[in-house]
This record gives structure tokens, sequence and C-alpha cells, in this order.
């Protein structure tokens, strides 16, 4: 029942289309510029606005696990329009999301996806929150409150929010190809949560950090 904007850019009816999902805090207009970096390379793409951001409708933000279903819309959106491989492409909040709608791809999508970007992903709720509490509070403060954040997050955020992202990421299929990028500088999502994600597939995934 959302409402979820997204803008199409056109490149080519035989080529493949990227699903672009954004980081958190940002909109469509954040991905513009990978759009048209992917049009370069001869790709069309589809960038979302993600539900609880920019001009969508809903109000709550539960860190990619209800936006998991505005991904698998792009996705569907995508794969009715033209016959040719769609890949997904994340970033932190988008990457999430991508993880979350991993649990309930079917075989039919997935043999429509020809492959997996995740940028800068976060492994669960609390290494989201310790990551954001450390960037602005001492030590000793940053974890109690980070913890605070995660208690409290388990009370109000829907059944499935706190479910780690890295979790859905293992019903990835081992056919699927994936790259993952990363910071050496994200204080957001450092890139020891990048490393945890491709020591859980050692097979098929990159990972890029610089």
């Amino acid at each position: 029942g959302a409402t979820v904007p997204a803008w199409a850019f056109d490149v080519d009816d035989a080529a493949p289309t990227v699903v672009l999902l954004h980081p958190n805090g940002g909109s469509r207009s954040r991905m513009v510029g990978l759009a048209r970096v992917w049009a370069t390379l001869g790709y069309n793409s589809i960038a979302v606005t993600q539900r609880a951001h920019g001009d969508t409708s809903g109000e709550r933000n539960d860190f990619g696990w209800s936006a998991r279903l505005d991904a698998l819309a792009a996705l569907d959106w995508a794969a009715a329009r033209r016959t040719t491989p769609v890949l997904l492409h994340g970033a932190s909040l988008g990457a999430a999301a991508i993880c979350h709608a991993a649990l309930e791809i079917d075989d039919a999508r997935w043999s429509r996806i020809q492959g997996i970007i995740l940028e800068s992903p976060y492994t669960d709720l609390g290494a989201a929150a310790r990551a954001r509490t450390a960037m602005r509070l001492p030590p000793g403060l940053a974890s109690a409150a980070a913890l605070g954040l995660e208690l409290a997050a388990r009370l109000f955020l829907p059944a499935g929010a706190a479910t780690a992202p890295i979790d859905g990421f293992d019903s990835v299929p081992s056919t699927c190809p994936v790259l993952i990028l990363a910071g050496n500088q994200d204080e957001h999502a450092p890139p020891t949560q990048a490393h945890q994600y491709r020591a859980r597939r050692p097979a098929g995934c990159t990972l890029v950090s610089e």
C-alpha cells in the first residue's frame, strides 16, 4: 500500500536494468550519479525512493526491513518491463533492503537477477547503532547509548525489523555473483562489516575496499 516514486533511466531496451537503492536519509536523487555511470556502461536503471524517505509515503524508517518490499517492487517492475537481466545495487540502507528482500525472492526472480552490488553494507542493527554512536560520543557512553538504541528498536519496530541483513544475505544463491564495496574511512559501515559478508560467501563474491 505504500507509494514509492522512482525515476527510470532508459538507454537500450536490449540491455539489462539496474535497480538503485539509496542510503539512509537519501532519496532517488542521491543515485542519479550512479545512474549516469551505469548508462555509460550501457545499462538501463531505475532509482527508487524508499519508504519514509523523500516524497514517499510511510513515516517509519525501520532500517531496510520494510524497504525490502520497495526493492521487490522495483525488481518486479524491471523484470516485467523487459526480458533482459536485472541487477540490484544498494548503498547502506539500500544494501540492507536487498539482503532482507533475498529472503523472499523466489527461483523465478533469481533467474532474472544477473548480480548484486552491496555498497557499505552493515551486518545488523546493533552494529549500525554502535558505529553511529561511536562517531558522536565518548567510548563508554557510546556503548551504553548503542545498547539502548538497539533495545528500543526491538520494542518499537515491527516484527522482523531486527533481523540481521547479513542473515538475509545467506539466502542469495551461490550462482548469483556478488560485489561488495567498502570504504576504509567509512565510519557508518566500517569495512570490517563488509569482510563479514565476504566470509559468508567464499565463492562468487568479490570485495573491493579502498
